[in-house]
């Protein structure tokens, strides 16, 4: 498995996928890198999506990977 953290990272992956050196399946993409130069990231990316948004992070992409992620690899 190959997990996109960013989107330099996303693009790469997207084109050894379209080059078919990668298996989509074999891709987690949409996640956000969690810098730990940020940890306010990571609290928002791995905490509780109820408390307010960290200063400086658009929750929007953080939500879309992790909504991505659970349908792919969650069961109920």
């Amino acid at each position: 498995m190959f997990v996109g953290l960013g989107p330099q990272v996303q693009k790469v992956l997207n084109r050894l996928i379209q080059e078919q050196v990668l298996k989509p399946d074999r891709v987690i993409g949409a996640m956000l890198h969690p810098s730990g130069n940020c940890t306010y990231r990571i609290n928002y990316l791995i905490g509780d999506i109820n408390m307010p948004v960290p200063h400086a992070t658009n929750p929007v992409l953080y939500d879309e990977g992790r909504r991505a992620f659970r349908e792919r690899f969650v069961t109920a």
